[in-house]
């Protein structure tokens, strides 16, 4: 049996989606500060910058980080037979200007993140992202790579058909409530809110109702009855 899709987190799709969006522009500007220094960034290294910059409010990050880069490029140093150390080696190396980089930071310094990563979830994946002769792009069907993960369905036959069985319930009382005032929607007492959507519990088993006073299946009780595979436990439940 096909799986019954449950329950669309909307909400954190279209914030994951920006977020994505937001930072294509962001690592780009921070990869180009990079290289105009002298060195190709990866995406993971950038994201690390990233990473650094919403904690800390000082530099030598950045700084370790090109010097780092640049002693890895030149090691093992050998002369006339003789090994220098990475610490030998960077001594020899003059750093260059970061300041282009930190700046190119500046949009996640500090409290200014909140403007790229808009999702309180974080960044999406990063193999979200490419990196191609020096550009950084969204891959191929991000945003419904992304869609796709907060779509919840069913994850068995068993109950995929409790899904269907329900949703048939649902369809009966909204149809109902739709021709008499929301009816059952004002009688059912709720409880409380599930799984951060904007549906409550109610005191029907297996259904929820949403602030449109609108039943639907409860992602919670699938996936409840999924894991007893029965309905025995939820039947003294209220």
């Amino acid at each position: 049996m096909d799986p019954v899709l449950l329950y669309t987190d909307t909400n954190r799709i279209n914030k994951q989606q920006a977020t994505l969006a937001n930072m294509v522009p962001v690592y780009q500007a921070i990869y180009t500060a990079i290289k105009a220094v002298g060195v190709t960034a990866t995406i993971a290294e950038i994201n690390s910058l990233v990473q650094s910059a919403k904690m800390k409010d000082q530099t030598p990050f950045v700084n370790n980080y090109i010097m780092g880069k640049m002693v890895a490029a030149v090691s093992p140093y050998v002369v006339n037979g003789v090994t220098f150390t990475s610490a030998a080696v960077a001594s020899f190396i003059q750093l260059p200007d970061t300041s282009g980089v930190t700046a190119a930071l500046q949009p996640v310094w500090g409290g200014n993140a909140q403007n790229i990563f808009v999702s309180e979830y974080g960044a999406p994946n990063l193999n979200l992202l490419a990196l191609a002769d020096d550009v950084i792009s969204a891959v191929a069907g991000a945003n419904a790579t992304i869609a796709e993960l907060y779509a919840y369905y069913t994850a068995t036959d068993a109950s995929a058909t409790l899904a269907n069985s329900l949703q048939a319930v649902c369809d009966a009382l909204n149809t109902f409530d739709a021709a008499n005032n929301n009816f059952y929607a004002h009688k059912t007492p709720v409880g409380d809110e599930r799984w951060k959507s904007n549906a409550s519990s109610t005191a029907i088993a297996g259904l929820e109702l949403t602030v449109a006073n609108t039943f639907v299946v409860s992602l919670n009780f699938i996936r409840e009855y999924e894991k007893i595979g029965n309905l025995n436990f939820f039947r003294n439940q209220r």
